[in-house]
């Protein structure tokens, strides 16, 4: 996941923020991941952003006005 914050919070700083959406499957894998030798000790997290992505962007300097616009303004702008 630090390689994913570091990469996210780059693009916030160069400005990309306007252009980038939030999201991840964790519940589209959950079916398959269950008995699956291959997905041991995985754990499908639902809350995987906001608990531990959010925190770790605000960490890395990105500010929660931000956070506000790649989780609000984005997705209102984008289904407009």
């Amino acid at each position: 996941d630090s390689d994913r914050v570091r990469t996210l919070a780059t693009l916030v700083a160069e400005g990309y923020a306007g252009q980038v959406h939030l999201g991840h499957d964790a519940g589209a894998f959950h079916d398959f991941m269950v008995g699956n030798p291959i997905f041991e000790g995985e754990v499908a997290d639902w809350l995987h952003i906001p608990t531990t992505i959010l925190p770790a962007l605000l960490e890395a300097g990105v500010t929660q006005a931000q956070i506000d616009e790649l989780l609000v303004q984005n997705p209102r702008r984008f289904f407009a």
